[in-house]
């Protein structure tokens, strides 16, 4: 890494940089030109939360369905209408208050990321997803009962809210599961480019043409980007980071805002206690923000390159 008083003299030295760089990016491979690999992106939430929507409504309709049919069996006589009422108003508000799983295990996600102090997020969201479920559960049975000319009793309110607290616990730890799977399921397969893959930077008034997988690793210098490479050398080039993942293929990972790895080069992922990781590229120390919850399954899915 470069000081800032380093990056000064350097950028000073290079006046012909904007002339170089008109050369612009030219990446010889596969032709993944627009393969982004940025973490937050790599898996797009709006897919995510309808189909896994889906997935919670199929199984609590399952299970309200199997409630509804013991209640009338149970019941001999009992007008099907209010055990029908009772588990269709449970379904209803389940299946709308189901963004909150969803929403709390995007910012804190259960299944990949160490235990930490975020994950105390899924308590208050579990009360809140049992609170909405009770409380627009009970405004439907009571307005479907009031259309029947009949009044609906929940019983004391906190005793019936620990009653149903403890289901939604089990509905909510399921919905969590329903989502992680979805984005698991969603999460684009790497694609190894095919033949041997060149990347050219522009460094100063030079183009350097580097095999990507002597890329270590790209971090942001203020308005430049630095190539940190294996062979130690450290090039500049002016281009903005997110440009610069529109170009890497596939195996490049954003796991910063400042960082994007060769996810074939990491020989080592390092939780810390805030939540996030250290990243080992080589030599490099590179810290995966939380932010980034795919770029961690992304480096796990990633085979090491074995010609590294």
């Amino acid at each position: 890494m470069v000081t800032p008083e380093g990056e000064a003299r350097r950028f000073a030295d290079r006046p012909e940089a904007g002339k170089a760089e008109r050369d612009g990016l030219r990446h010889a491979g596969d032709g993944s030109r627009d393969a982004g690999t940025n973490g937050r992106k790599s898996v797009t939430d709006g897919r995510v939360l309808p189909i896994g929507l889906v997935l919670v409504a199929a199984f609590v309709s399952a299970l309200a369905t199997v409630n509804v049919l013991s209640n009338l069996a149970d019941r001999p006589g009992l007008d099907p209408w209010i055990p029908v009422t009772d588990e269709g108003a449970s379904v209803v508000a389940m299946i709308v208050v189901a963004w909150i799983p969803w929403l709390a295990d995007r910012e804190a996600p259960l299944l990949r990321q160490a235990p930490g102090w975020r994950l105390l997020l899924h308590v208050p969201a579990l009360l809140a997803f049992s609170a909405g479920h009770v409380a627009l559960m009970l405004v439907l049975r009571e307005l479907v009962f009031a259309l029947h000319g009949e009044s609906y009793r929940f019983g004391p309110i906190g005793q019936g809210f620990v009653y149903e607290l403890r289901k939604d616990a089990l509905i909510y730890a399921l919905a969590v599961g329903a989502f992680e799977a979805v984005r698991l399921q969603l999460q684009p397969a790497p694609v190894r480019p095919e033949g041997p893959a060149t990347f050219d930077i522009v460094d100063g008034a030079r183009v350097l043409r580097v095999p990507v997988d002597q890329i270590l690793a790209v971090t942001s210098a203020r308005n430049y980007v630095e190539f940190q490479l294996a062979d130690g050398r450290q090039p500049l080039m002016r281009r903005p980071l997110s440009a610069v993942a529109r170009q890497l293929p596939a195996g490049f990972v954003q796991v910063h805002r400042s960082w994007i790895v060769n996810g074939r080069r990491v020989t080592g992922l390092t939780p810390q206690r805030s939540g996030d990781y250290q990243v080992e590229v080589g030599p490099l120390k590179v810290p995966l923000s939380r932010r980034y919850p795919q770029a961690l399954a992304q480096l796990r899915s990633l085979r090491p390159d074995p010609g590294a």
